[in-house]
């Protein structure tokens, strides 16, 4: 079980999937997330890529995000991610079960953005990390962040230009933005 650990369902536990390659974002790596965004929280639109338990997502909407639109492709997770959902009854949450290259091309397609995309790819999977920096890019609206969670010895390039960086054990956070022309 993990708990929310701010905002208004601070404390709530959330249920995980057991058995599967899957790994909750910590406690920790979460609070250090969002205490480095706090101040742009409040009625933000997020994207929730790889969502899992949705426990990040849940997270912003509790801190006072407008939405959350989780993508997870993994029937169980899907079915506790409702439950989840369901449990902490908070409005704005959506969730699609399909793989993250159907949802951001349909995203893509319809023109819909966000002030984030949390991506949290299968840290061992080759190449994912370039595959999903290069689609989940152009679903950010103007001054919107793109947060990678991943293994902190891994390295790749992206067009988005890398704004901050922490390690947390053998995970990271890395924070992109579109460079802006001057």
């Amino acid at each position: 079980m993990l708990r929310i650990t701010g905002g208004s369902c601070r404390g709530r536990q959330l249920r995980t999937v057991d058995g599967l390659a899957t790994r909750p974002t910590s406690s920790k790596v979460r609070e250090a997330l969002f205490n480095m965004v706090q101040f742009q929280v409040q009625g933000s639109d997020w994207l929730d890529l790889f969502a899992g338990s949705g426990v990040v997502g849940i997270e912003a909407l509790s801190r006072g995000a407008a939405s959350c639109l989780f993508v997870e492709k993994i029937p169980r997770c899907c079915r506790i991610l409702r439950d989840n959902l369901d449990k902490v009854d908070l409005t704005g949450g959506e969730l699609w079960c399909m793989d993250f290259r159907l949802a951001t091309e349909k995203l893509l397609q319809t023109g819909r953005n966000f002030d984030f995309v949390f991506v949290d790819p299968p840290y061992r999977a080759k190449g994912i990390y370039e595959t999903v920096l290069g689609q989940a890019a152009g679903l950010l609206r103007p001054e919107g962040m793109l947060i990678l969670e991943h293994l902190d010895s891994v390295k790749f390039d992206s067009e988005l230009s890398l704004v901050k960086s922490r390690g947390y054990g053998d995970s990271a956070l890395s924070f992109f933005m579109e460079e802006v022309s001057q």
